[in-house]
């Protein structure tokens, strides 16, 4: 059994061995924050190799299945272009099993780019605008043109905007901005995206539901 014991301290000893023991007490809890810390990155290390695993085979299988689906579907709408005489030009496909509950949908988008000659067309849009008049309307008029005119995050002119331009051209009469329009339009190229596909399939009520692929939307 311990024995207690009584020691007798000056204030000056009292104060410097209360200093002293807490001096020991924030070191006892730094080590052992430091060793919490090497215990996590310890385990953290651990995690990344014991799934990595798992993902790389979850991709595997997934590029798979995508390249099973893809060589199928893409199959029939060759046997279908071949079977109607006629060329696949749609942006999208869609195949329903037989009770119309699942169904594959086969797409790509439409890539849009212009080329430099849109620069000319633009020159003489603004122009065109350069001769409006400086009045309220007028200028609320150039604004929405010159925001037509605005590129999108890509650096392109988006096509659906180029066609309002289009109907602008026609309302103003001017030979100018028409030209320019033209000129835009004409500077339009479009390439096909890589193909992808959707599953859906239809729920209690009948509607289509998007069957998740993404390890996201898990």
């Amino acid at each position: 059994m311990e024995q207690v014991r009584t020691v007798q301290m000056t204030d000056e000893e009292w104060a410097e061995y209360q200093a002293l023991k807490q001096q020991q007490e924030e070191s006892k809890k730094a080590l052992q924050r430091q060793a919490e810390r090497e215990a996590y990155r310890t385990l953290s290390e651990e995690a990344v190799a014991e799934v990595f695993p798992l993902i790389k085979s979850l991709n595997e299988q997934m590029q798979g299945a995508k390249k099973t689906v893809m060589e199928r579907f893409l199959g029939l709408l060759k046997m279908r272009n071949e079977a109607f005489d006629t060329e696949a030009k749609q942006g999208q496909y869609s195949f329903v099993n037989k009770e119309c509950t699942q169904r594959i949908i086969i797409g790509r988008y439409k890539k849009f780019t212009h080329d430099t000659t849109a620069e000319a067309g633009i020159g003489l849009v603004k122009e065109y605008l350069e001769t409006l008049g400086t009045d309220e309307e007028s200028q609320k008029l150039v604004r929405i043109i010159l925001d037509l005119l605005s590129e999108n995050s890509q650096g392109e002119i988006e096509p659906d905007k180029i066609l309002q331009l289009d109907r602008y051209a026609e309302e103003f009469g001017s030979d100018t901005f028409a030209e320019g329009v033209r000129i835009i339009k004409e500077s339009l190229r479009f390439d096909w995206t890589k193909y992808y596909f959707r599953a859906e399939e239809k729920d209690e009520a009948g509607a289509w539901r998007n069957v998740p692929l993404a390890m996201i939307n898990i």
